[in-house]
């Protein structure tokens, strides 16, 4: 019965019925099915009655596009005079990490000489306070990211920037109060950045979907981008992707 309630509530703000995600749904069957394992175990039921039974198909996640090869590059321009969050835009484009997961990047985290950096937690927004969990989205998101040449020179600057007596957390992307940046922060400014460079607002995902896109686009292994974005599976990079996996199908 948690389903139907799950998917068929009516908003109140604009009066028409919201469904949930398929991904949402496949991660609240989860969680349910862990919970009522757990009641067979203890006793508290006789059998798992959400066992057998099929969840409701919900709706297909909102597709985000990536930015294009010419507004890339107006980025990739725009971004060049490290300013502000300007570092953070950039690195997110050129690495490919999600938000959460470059905020929480420290001094630790960088290794300039092979070029690489390591992500093991992320930041989230904990009742309007930024705060830093010790694991990352999923198992798969601990994974080390190598970057390209021209990342690594603006990595330098950035590092040298943050090697700084008041950076007391060591944050490889400090905001002015040398403090975390909050990811409202961050959407407000990308919004202003983004009509400064005169290309539309897709979001700050867009810069990792960007990322992804060019690299899918190089022809580089789905299974490698896959590993690169740490996504649970290589399904799901397919899935979110399968417009470029179009176009790669034309050219062979």
């Amino acid at each position: 019965k948690a389903y139907p309630k799950m998917i068929g509530y009516k908003q109140q703000k604009n009066k028409r019925e919201c469904r949930y995600s398929e991904g949402t749904i496949k991660i609240f069957r989860s969680n349910l099915n862990s919970m009522l394992e757990w009641a067979v175990d203890e006793g508290y039921l006789n059998r798992n009655p959400n066992r057998n039974i099929i969840p409701p198909k919900g709706e297909r996640s909102k597709v985000v596009h990536a930015y294009t090869k010419e507004e890339q590059q107006k980025i990739v321009e725009y971004t060049n005079d490290d300013k502000g969050a300007n570092k953070i835009f950039y690195f997110l484009l050129a690495s490919g990490l999600r938000v959460g997961e470059a905020i929480a990047l420290t001094l630790d985290d960088i290794n300039i000489e092979e070029g690489y950096v390591v992500v093991n937690k992320t930041a989230v927004n904990y009742r309007g306070t930024m705060i830093v969990q010790d694991h990352p989205k999923t198992e798969q998101s601990i994974r080390t990211v190598y970057l390209s040449a021209n990342c690594i020179e603006r990595l330098k600057r950035y590092v040298e920037f943050a090697v700084n007596s008041q950076n007391n957390k060591r944050l490889l992307f400090p905001n002015d109060n040398w403090n975390m940046y909050h990811t409202s922060a961050l959407r407000s400014r990308w919004i202003k950045s983004c009509a400064d460079m005169g290309i539309a607002y897709r979001g700050i995902h867009a810069l990792r979907h960007s990322y992804a896109t060019r690299a899918l686009e190089k022809g580089i292994d789905v299974k490698i981008v896959s590993t690169m974005l740490g996504h649970s599976t290589v399904a799901t990079t397919m899935n979110i992707y399968q417009d470029v996996h179009s176009e790669q199908k034309k050219l062979a």
